[in-house]
């Protein structure tokens, strides 16, 4: 027996913040990618990347901004020698297909999607 997946639009209760993964059989963009936090109010999503020095680091952030120029998104960062915060907010009222979208891009572009 399968269990249904969540509702795509079920967000966490105001000023909660949890990890949320993908349910099983569900498209992509209709959920956020599983390591996210997702916040309700304001809605955004939050990941922290590691890399093993700052050459890895340099080279996701060179990337991200590429891939910022080309989608439109353009993410809060946070960053350190080894690592890289990434906060997206939504763009309308709730965090939606095209955030989530953005989200698969920012996980591959680090090598965890």
């Amino acid at each position: 027996m399968t269990t249904p997946p969540s509702s795509p639009s079920s967000l966490p209760p105001e000023g909660e913040v949890s990890s949320c993964g993908r349910p099983c059989g569900t498209d992509k963009a209709e959920h956020p990618p599983a390591g996210w936090q997702v916040q309700a109010r304001p809605p955004v999503m939050t990941r922290r990347f590691e890399f093993p020095d700052y050459a890895a680091t340099r080279a996701f952030l060179d990337g991200l901004a590429r891939l910022s120029e080309t989608t439109g998104h353009y993410p809060d960062l946070n960053f350190a020698k080894t690592h890289v915060s990434v906060t997206l907010a939504a763009r309308d009222t709730a965090l939606g297909a095209d955030e989530y979208a953005f989200a698969d891009q920012v996980d591959a572009l680090a090598g965890k999607g």
